[in-house]
């Protein structure tokens, strides 16, 4: 049998009891992205692949197969409990158990037991209802941003998306739960990347976040609308998550206008290949 326990966002516990105790079985997990990316879509596909992964790992190290297998816990005997880490919240992921028997110089294996599994879905962090007071002042393409979280004083994170961006999610529009499971698993692609980096989970919010009210002015595309959201971050089970629903808001940048301003242009110290040019403007 197979049970899961102890599940968060990032780790479960497997517990394995085998109805022979005297039997060595192979208990892997994988995500279910992984296998589909991979092509890996049967049984015999799953256990080909491990056991090309392992004799290939033997290989590297020149040792044999079954001892390298036992002296690392890649198969086991008996009951085992097994922590699971580096999960990500809110994927597919499947612990798979078969029986395995090593032939005479334990140089190989073969499966003896039909494959056993159970899924795991480690949960996100539960999306608490949080303000923002977005405020913009805006001249020609120039827009001076200011957000401010009401009810939050961690951290959170601020982005914008011109229309007609993949990322602009129209106005008037309800926002659906698919959208918002989107802006949690877009930002996980972004902590994955940064944390698979080197860098550490708080250290990565203070770097990628803000705190209390923000403002910032930059340049954007003249007189196009665009969408800003904003969302609490904070640390849960190891991993930086979304811990709020997202607040959209939508403001539209103006005409870059011609300016009456005119210049008078000069040469001085003219010779036969160089000359001084002065402009001087109106004002």
């Amino acid at each position: 049998t197979i049970t899961i326990s102890d599940i968060t966002s990032s780790t479960c516990v497997s517990k394995v009891t085998p109805a022979d105790p005297t039997m060595e079985y192979i208990v892997f997990m994988s995500s279910v992205s992984y296998l589909q990316q991979m092509g890996i879509l049967t049984e015999e596909a799953l256990v080909s692949d491990d056991r090309s992964y392992f004799i290939g790992l033997a290989e590297q190290y020149a040792v044999n197969l079954g001892a390298f297998m036992r002296a690392n816990a890649l198969c086991q005997k008996g009951e085992s409990n097994i922590k699971w880490t580096g999960m990500s919240p809110g994927d597919d992921y499947v612990v798979y158990v078969y029986g395995i028997k090593f032939n005479d110089d334990e140089s190989d294996y073969v499966q003896n037991t039909p494959m056993y599994h159970a899924m795991v879905t480690p949960a996100a962090a539960t999306l608490q209802d949080i303000k923002f007071i977005f405020n913009y002042e805006i001249s020609g393409p120039q827009v001076t941003h200011t957000v401010t979280p009401e009810n939050w004083d961690g951290a959170f994170f601020y982005e914008y998306f011109p229309e007609g961006s993949p990322y602009h999610y129209p106005e008037g529009t309800e926002v659906t739960d698919s959208y918002i499971e989107s802006v949690a698993s877009d930002w996980l692609m972004l902590v994955n990347a940064y944390m698979g980096s080197g860098y550490g989970a708080q250290e990565f919010v203070d770097m990628a976040c803000y705190y209390g009210t923000h403002s910032f002015t930059n340049t954007l595309q003249a007189n196009t609308k665009y969408m800003a959201q904003a969302y609490a971050i904070d640390v849960v089970d190891g991993i930086p998550q979304v811990v709020s629903l997202p607040v959209l808001t939508y403001f539209r940048t103006e005409e870059v206008t011609m300016s009456d301003m005119t210049f008078d242009i000069s040469l001085e110290n003219v010779y036969a290949r160089v000359a001084d040019v002065v402009v001087t403007p109106s004002n």
